[in-house]
């Protein structure tokens, strides 16, 4: 007979896939910023973006194979099939309102803003899916997303809005991917 998975494996779970998932967008805006320079590719910042990314991801992984059998067990159970129904339509919602952001933006002359409104948008959505999920992380990730996305375009000249944008969000997704990291290590005996 399998025991019933804890509660906190399942968390553990959880943020281990989500620090995976942060590691991976937070590699990805670190790598777009490096392709964004205005004096073109910057080569050595985009290699070590991937070494980041690649070794976030893999201590990701790592702490999510712990877990995983838990979370696999707690996804048949009515508590886990609600996550995941909830964490669909937030995350469909969080996306297509971005969708709409990237067409309609443009359309009324505002298309410098698409970006800063996009991360805005990200960072909104993290709180339903902090509550869902149960995990801290995305708590600071959705307050650090919101805070520069209203405070990086009063500091940052109209032209650099998607390389600094690129940065920030990067910056934001790297460090909530080690945070969670971090609150997964076992305690120190």
């Amino acid at each position: 007979m399998i025991p019933a998975p804890t509660s906190i494996d399942v968390l553990r779970a959880n943020q281990a896939s989500e620090a995976g998932r942060f590691a991976v967008l937070g590699g990805m805006g670190l790598g777009l910023w490096c392709l964004n320079l205005a004096n073109g590719i910057h080569f050595t910042g985009l290699v070590l973006t991937i070494i980041g990314t690649l070794a976030l991801t893999v201590l990701a992984l790592l702490q999510y194979r712990k877990y995983q059998g838990a979370l696999k067990i707690d996804a048949n159970s009515p508590q886990g099939q609600r996550t995941k129904r909830v964490f669909t339509i937030v995350n469909t919602t969080q996306w297509g309102l971005i969708a709409v952001i990237y067409i309609l933006l443009p359309r009324i002359n505002l298309a410098t803003w698409v970006f800063p409104s996009a991360i805005f948008v990200i960072g909104l959505f993290c709180f339903p899916l902090t509550h869902i999920l149960s995990t801290r992380p995305r708590y600071f990730t959705g307050s650090a997303l919101i805070l520069f996305a209203v405070v990086y375009p009063q500091l940052v000249p109209v032209v650099a809005f998607d390389a600094i944008g690129c940065l920030g969000t990067g910056i934001i997704m790297w460090a909530s991917a080690a945070w969670a990291l971090m609150l997964n290590r076992p305690p120190r005996v």
